[in-house]
Order: C-alpha cells, then sequence, then structure tokens
C-alpha cells in the first residue's frame, strides 16, 4: 500500500490472489493496510477471470462469490480478452446488455476502474469493509525461475543494492533527529 499511495493512486485491483492453491483469499472488496498502517481499497473480482465474456454463467458466478455482497453488493467483471489484448467485443457486450434487461438477473453498470472505486467509496458500509494487514500472498508462481545467466546475475545485482539500501536507511535512522527524517 505504501508503494501504492507514493505512486499517487488509492485504490489496487487484482485477480490473480483468486488463483492461491491452498488458501483462499477471504475478501472481494477490502482495506489494504501496509505495515505503517497506509491504507488502499482493494477489490479483487470474484468472478476469479481477467476473461469474461460476458456470459450469464460469469455474472452469477460472481454474485455468488462475492464476498462482501453483504456490505457493497458491486464488483467488477473484467470483460474481454485480457491476456494479449484485444478487450471485450460487441458480442460480449451485446450480451451483457441482454443480461441487464432481465428482471431476474442482477443490475450491471458499464463502468471504468476509477468509477467502480467511487461508488464503492459512496456505500452505506464503506467503512465496515474488512482490512487486510500486511502482504497479500500470491501461491501460484512461488518459485519462478530462468535458466537465463545474465538475468541471474542482474537479479542478485539488484538484491546487493536493495540490502544496502535498507542497511543505510537503518543507519540512518538510528542517528538521525526527526526532523532530519521528516525532510
Amino acid at each position: 500500500p505504501q508503494i501504492i499511495k507514493l505512486a499517487g493512486m488509492s485504490n489496487f485491483l487484482t485477480q490473480k490472489l483468486s488463483w492461491n492453491l491452498i488458501n483462499k483469499f477471504p475478501h472481494t472488496t477490502f482495506q489494504w493496510a501496509g505495515l505503517d498502517g497506509t491504507r488502499v481499497l482493494t477489490h479483487m473480482p470474484p468472478s476469479e477471470t481477467y476473461n469474461s465474456s460476458g456470459s450469464v454463467d460469469e455474472v452469477l458466478k460472481s454474485c455468488h462469490n462475492n464476498s462482501q455482497s453483504g456490505l457493497c453488493d458491486q464488483s467488477l467483471l473484467l470483460v474481454g480478452h485480457g491476456d494479449g489484448g484485444g478487450g471485450p467485443t460487441q458480442e460480449m457486450i451485446d450480451s451483457l446488455s441482454r443480461i441487464n434487461g432481465s428482471r431476474e438477473m442482477p443490475r450491471i453498470k458499464f463502468s471504468s476502474p476509477d468509477g467502480f472505486f467511487d461508488d464503492i467509496r459512496t456505500c452505506d458500509s464503506f467503512g465496515d469493509l474488512p482490512v487486510w494487514n500486511g502482504e497479500l500472498y500470491l501461491e501460484l508462481h512461488r518459485g519462478t525461475l530462468t535458466s537465463h545467466r545474465q538475468i541471474k546475475v542482474l537479479n542478485r545485482t539488484c538484491e546487493r543494492y536493495l540490502s544496502a539500501a535498507g542497511s543505510m536507511l537503518a543507519a540512518f535512522r538510528t542517528w538521525a533527529t526527526p526532523s532530519m527524517i521528516a525532510q
């Protein structure tokens, strides 16, 4: 959350945590709190895909899997050819428009991610959203390795520089005055 805030953003959207192999992540819409208390509004689309075709089954799965449905009954459905580009087709948009016209189905609103997060912030129960403290961990890509020597050398170099920077920051904080740190 600290990096997201420092980059000037206040929202985080990820679909990948639904891929966890062992521990199912308990929330779809929540406040993610960093170790320093920084918070960002976070959403994991409950449809568990970023390649939705906009079908009835996917819309219903999105509603059924929304773990915060008692607080905010909204969720994002990422429609289109998300992996590799292309976005939604006219057929996908037409399908969602037909679904939206049915009384038995949930209301569908076409929106941007920013519009979605703005709507979440206006929910009456926004203050009651759960808070997740600390790291978000994706279990699927553990141990992603490379066989390319140069990539390994560069990764190790970056790790050494990061470790050195952390040590220098820790040393600075031991002797710096609060006014120096604020600057």
